[in-house]
């Protein structure tokens, strides 16, 4: 049993003792920390839920996109599991989301409602071949990040 506890103090003194024996080794180890410790802090400073962010995303929200997309079509932007985490984590960000969400749908809607005036009452053939994908699009957005939590509420 007491040689099972110093398992882990027994593996940091040999690592200890190979950087001072190896020193290349001793030096390959320290680069690769530096660069562990470099892409961490990146990581870290790309995954900060700043109001810009927030204003920038729900801005291409407005436009047409979802999360997953906004997140697959910009490399500076956080990755989906991020963004959908920043909406459990951050109400602000949530509710950003939930805004741009709705304006969203009141765009496709409203642009719907014109392609339905625009053929008027006898075009309801080409109402329904134009306004289609715009309800699809709509249908594919309904579920909306936080859907889940907020029907079991």
């Amino acid at each position: 049993m007491a040689h099972c506890r110093r398992v882990g103090t027994g593996n940091r003194v040999v690592v200890y003792r190979w950087r001072s024996e190896e020193p290349e080794w001793g030096r390959a180890l320290q680069i690769a920390f530096d660069v562990g410790r470099r892409v961490r802090r990146a990581a870290e400073a790309r995954a900060r839920c700043s109001p810009e962010v927030a204003d920038e995303i729900g801005a291409r929200i407005v436009v047409g996109a979802s999360l997953r997309s906004v997140a697959a079509e910009d490399l500076r932007m956080p990755c989906a599991n991020t963004l959908y985490a920043w909406v459990r984590r951050y109400p602000d960000f949530a509710r950003e989301v939930e805004r741009a969400c709705e304006i969203r749908e009141w765009g496709l809607n409203d642009l719907m409602v014109d392609i339905a005036q625009r053929n008027g009452p006898f075009g309801l053939a080409a109402t329904k071949r134009e306004a289609t994908p715009l309800q699809l699009r709509v249908n594919q957005l309904t579920k909306r990040p936080g859907w889940k939590r907020a029907r079991a509420e």
